[in-house]
C-alpha cells in the first residue's frame, strides 16, 4: 500500500524523489473555530468573501531520497504539490513522528512532547507542548512508551496514537488518546492502554504480547 501511495505522487511530477510513505491524511476544507467566533458557521461566513472555498487536500508524511535524515509533509491538491520540510530534528531513534489532520490544518506529534501545528499557508507552524499528566508521579505515558507512525484517523479533537512499550519491533500494541484544543493551543495525553487479548475468541497464549493494533 505504501508503494502504491508513493507511485500516486508521480502524477504531480515532483522535483524531488521520495523514499517511503509513512502515513497519510486529508484536509477537509472546514475551518477550525478560532477565538472571536461563537460558531463555525459564523466564522465561515466572515471568511467566505475573502477566499475561495478550499477543496479536499491529501497529506503524505515522507522523506526525500537526497535527504533521508529529514522528514517532509506533502500537500497534494488539484492545483499541484506543496512540500513542507520538517527538518532533521524530527529524526528520533525511539519515537516516530505522527501526522494528524484537523479540518483545514494539520499537526505532527514530535517525540511525545509537542505538536508542530500548521495552519493557513503552512509557512509558520506553532509549537504546542503536550502535557503528560499533572504531576511527575502520575504520568499518563510511561517513559518506555515509543510513538509509532501507524495511521492516525480522527474526526474530532481526540486523536488516537499508536505506541510500543517494553519490546520494540517497530510495531504497535498500545495506544493513547491525545486531547487537542486548537483554539486554546493546548494538548494533553488523556489515557494509555492496550487491548486484552483474552477478550478475543481466538488468541495466542504462547507469549504475553498484546495484539498488534492500528488506529
Amino acid at each position: 500500500m505504501a508503494a502504491l501511495k508513493l507511485s500516486l505522487i508521480q502524477k504531480y511530477k515532483p522535483e524531488n524523489a521520495y523514499t517511503y510513505v509513512y502515513s497519510t491524511g486529508f484536509l477537509s476544507g472546514e475551518r477550525a473555530l478560532t477565538q472571536g467566533a461563537e460558531t463555525i458557521e459564523e466564522e465561515n461566513a466572515f471568511f467566505s468573501h475573502a477566499r475561495p472555498e478550499q477543496r479536499v487536500r491529501a497529506l503524505i508524511l515522507t522523506r526525500k531520497e537526497e535527504a533521508p535524515g529529514a522528514y517532509s509533509v506533502l500537500v497534494l491538491s488539484e492545483t499541484g504539490i506543496q512540500e513542507i520540510e520538517l527538518g532533521e530534528d524530527f529524526l528520533d531513534r525511539e519515537n516516530d513522528p505522527v501526522l494528524f489532520s484537523y479540518r483545514d490544518s494539520f499537526g505532527v506529534i514530535k517525540a511525545k512532547k509537542e505538536i508542530v501545528y500548521f495552519t493557513g499557508d503552512f509557512s509558520s507552524p506553532e509549537i504546542i507542548p503536550i502535557k503528560n499528566g499533572f504531576l511527575p508521579f502520575s504520568k499518563v505515558l510511561s517513559d518506555n512508551a515509543r510513538e509509532r507512525y501507524f495511521q492516525t484517523v480522527s474526526d474530532g479533537r481526540l486523536v488516537p496514537v499508536c505506541f510500543e512499550k517494553d519490546v520494540y519491533y517497530g510495531l504497535s500494541r498500545c495506544f493513547a488518546l491525545l486531547d487537542f484544543d486548537p483554539v486554546k493551543k493546548e494538548a494533553k495525553w488523556k489515557c494509555f492502554s492496550e487491548i486484552e487479548k483474552n477478550a478475543f475468541t481466538h488468541h495466542d497464549n504462547r507469549t504475553k504480547d498484546a495484539p498488534k493494533i492500528d488506529s
